[in-house]
């Protein structure tokens, strides 16, 4: 009888051990530390790489305008996350938030609501509206000065958002990204016909 009880109480510590275990895993994955960054672009930038050589690419789609680039070696792009416009002049696009990922560098195209919520994702690197070359491990992202899309049908808008007057909103930085051997280009809200 001493045996049996004995054996319960042990049965009952492991199980009471396991699920204090499990749900300790269980919290742990619910709420991510937002302390995450663990220096790993130091060691990339050690390391360099090669954005030009062939390797495994894998591209997610996060709607609109915004992908998530993951390279061979592993480093993340994310480009233009959206946003709702919080001015009231538009009505609500998106029906969630942007979900806060954890990427390496966030890529902005250019300054409107549904491509530049840069604070969205837990980035290591924002770039917005870069215009030059960036280079980090086997990537390699070129951002092209360019324009946004205007609207040339009435005088008082042409102004605002036609060049050369636009606003700074309506300039549009087209970026390359190349990695594995890929180049990837992220339009924005680019325009059709250049000057």
């Amino acid at each position: 009888m001493r045996l049996i009880t004995f054996s319960l109480f042990v049965l009952l510590g492991l199980l009471v051990l396991d699920f204090g275990a499990r749900a300790q895993e269980c919290e742990n994955l619910a709420a991510p530390s937002t302390a995450w960054n663990d220096n790993s672009l130091i060691t990339v930038q050690k390391g360099g790489g090669d954005p030009t050589r062939a390797g495994d690419v894998k591209i997610e789609f996060y709607g609109h305008d915004a992908f998530k680039i993951t390279s061979p070696k592993g480093l993340t792009v994310l480009t233009d996350p959206w946003r709702n416009d919080s001015t009231g002049v538009y009505p609500k696009w998106f029906l969630n938030e942007f979900p806060a990922l954890r990427v390496d560098i966030v890529l902005s195209t250019h300054a409107h609501f549904d491509h530049d919520a840069v604070e969205r994702p837990n980035g290591l690197v924002v770039l917005e509206r870069l215009v030059g070359q960036f280079k980090l491990g086997d990537i390699e992202i070129t951002g092209l000065a360019d324009k946004h899309q205007c609207d040339s049908s009435s005088a008082d808008s042409q102004a605002k958002t036609c060049p050369p007057n636009n606003v700074i909103g309506f300039d549009n930085a087209i970026q390359i990204i190349e990695t594995g051997g890929l180049r990837i280009a992220i339009w924005g809200d680019n325009r059709g016909v250049t000057d």
